[in-house]
């Protein structure tokens, strides 16, 4: 996970890294850096690339006067091979939706130790959120009584999540999305993407362009796009509910309830021209949508989600048909 973030930068980063680098690791500022950082964003906004190239320019040897690091120093190509004697990095188990007090823990007990190389000792923690009570109770003492020379940063997408005596004890530092022509600017770069593809990636992403990275090529965009073609050939009269919904039954329910609940949202907000959503009332639209979060809220249960496909699509049917006929 840190291996692969070393070496980049994201264009969007850039304001806020000279923010926080003129502030607190330029030779000439005379702020401290403080002991605990809560960055926050979107998910895919580049909340961790953030933070390792703050933790690279702590923990370098030889930063330059601005705080970047230098690439070459001891500490510098030891966290470029993916560690740092100085530097714990945290996120939940790969078996666990939580991150737990026993993990804590050891986090605190590795940042009570003195530093090995640099002076500094730096901990990231991925998914702050994902703390359950008690590992936040646990952090949160640690929190009220900081080493010195220490600095613990928590990255998170949902920082409501997290108890308010945590997030008042941090400080903050939020990731804004990029403009949109930034966004598209750097999708372009990696491959030759459709521009269309790009545009749907995006949308589907909430404008975050790691995220929509993660769509580009994937399976997934296929999907979202044809759910949308489903409902238009279902409003005109020219596919059968049944066989659609025999489709859907080839992914988790949760995935296609997603979708179908992402478009009805960009198309009754406005953000989306989708005639077929268009003609019906704003009441019915919410019928629509309210009876598509309630099937998705039950897409974990033991229900027959085909019949549920089924019993909602039917339903969009008769509303956008008889629509286009007023």
């Amino acid at each position: 996970m840190l291996k692969e973030l070393i070496q980049v930068d994201y264009p969007w980063l850039e304001d806020i890294w000279q923010q926080f680098s003129s502030q607190y690791l330029d030779a000439a500022s005379p702020a401290h850096i403080p002991h605990a950082m809560l960055i926050t964003g979107a998910a895919g906004v580049g909340k961790l690339a953030l933070a390792v190239r703050i933790t690279r320019g702590i923990l370098c040897r030889q930063p330059s006067n601005e705080g970047n690091a230098c690439g070459s120093c001891k500490a510098c190509r030891m966290l470029a091979g993916g560690g740092h004697p100085d530097l714990v990095v945290l996120q939940n188990a790969e078996d666990s939706e939580q991150i737990k007090v026993d993990q804590i823990r050891e986090l605190i007990h590795s940042m009570h130790l003195s530093a090995g190389m640099s002076g500094y000792r730096v901990a990231l923690l991925k998914d702050a959120e994902r703390m359950n009570t008690n590992a936040a109770n646990a952090l949160l003492k640690t929190l009220e009584e900081p080493g010195g020379r220490t600095l613990l940063m928590l990255c998170s997408s949902h920082p409501a999540r997290l108890p308010a005596t945590v997030r008042s004890r941090c400080q903050q530092l939020h990731v804004p999305l990029p403009a949109a022509t930034l966004a598209t600017r750097y999708l372009r770069s990696l491959d030759d993407y459709a521009a269309e593809d790009i545009q749907l990636a995006l949308r589907l992403a909430g404008q975050a362009p790691l995220a929509a990275q993660q769509l580009l090529g994937s399976e997934e965009l296929e999907i979202a796009r044809n759910v949308q073609s489903q409902l238009d050939a279902l409003a005109l009269g020219q596919q059968v509910a049944s066989d659609i919904a025999a489709d859907w039954q080839e992914r988790p329910p949760g995935d296609y309830w997603q979708w179908v609940l992402f478009w009805l949202h960009q198309g009754s907000s406005g953000q989306l021209d989708w005639p077929a959503l268009s003609r019906i009332s704003p009441r019915r639209q919410q019928d629509l949508y309210q009876h598509a979060l309630r099937a998705w809220q039950r897409s974990g249960s033991g229900l027959r989600h085909d019949l549920q496909f089924q019993e909602w699509l039917l339903q969009w049917q008769s509303v956008a048909i008889s629509a286009g006929r007023q």
